[in-house]
């Protein structure tokens, strides 16, 4: 029984992935708003990578989001009964960011391998966009927090919430650039570059290979 619905799963994970990661950044600003963001964010963040490390990613690259995902809650848990909260909480961002590259990194394959463009391949390459928006977010907060300063919010030097970083990394990741939140050291706008001219070379090759998978699979 239990096979059966992994093997199941394994035909949809990448639509539960996108459902989960819609649901975290949707919801977030809700959260947020309400006072709730910290512990509620945390749980749709390992609730996504836990989706994504069940399903066919392969032995090694599940095993090792699932010992991330477990060094995320165990960093977590230490910033709350220890006072080591910005070690801890940056050793976290570090956990979930690597885990959520992992997780791009086989949506990208299951995006670009060859045969039939299908609903899950589609929902494949939009989840490695919405996994390089949190991975990068996720980054931003950590390095505001290592280096303060090297992110500016509305004049303010102050370390970046979550949910200020990861709304600065989809704003940059979409190249819209409202200017509310700068980088302002050489790292965070290396960062900010990477990010942006990444996501405009990968949505051209990502177009231009599923047209070109597409035309194939036409009789």
């Amino acid at each position: 029984m239990k096979a059966e619905w992994l093997a199941r799963y394994r035909f949809v994970r990448f639509q539960v992935l996108f459902a989960l990661l819609i649901t975290t950044i949707v919801v977030q600003p809700v959260l947020h708003t309400i006072g709730l963001s910290g512990r509620l964010l945390d749980a749709f963040l390992v609730a996504s990578l836990l989706a994504a490390g069940f399903g066919g990613l392969g032995l090694g690259r599940g095993i090792a989001i699932l010992v991330l995902v477990l060094l995320f809650v165990a960093s977590r848990l230490l910033a709350v009964t220890r006072d080591a909260a910005g070690i801890a909480t940056t050793a976290s961002d570090a956990a979930v960011a690597l885990a959520s590259v992992l997780a791009a990194i086989a949506a990208l394959r299951e995006a670009l391998r060859d045969g039939p463009v299908t609903r899950e391949r589609l929902y494949a390459a939009i989840d490695v966009y919405l996994l390089a928006g949190v991975a990068f977010g996720l980054t931003y907060h950590g390095l505001s927090r290592m280096q303060p300063g090297a992110l500016v919010a509305a004049g303010s030097t102050v370390p970046l919430g979550i949910e200020t970083a990861i709304y600065f990394s989809f704003v940059t990741l979409a190249t819209l650039g409202y200017g509310d939140v700068v980088p302002a050291t050489p790292i965070a706008r290396s960062l900010a570059i990477c990010e942006a001219v990444g996501a405009l070379l990968f949505v051209a090759v990502l177009i231009a290979r599923l047209v070109s998978l597409q035309s194939r699979s036409r009789p």
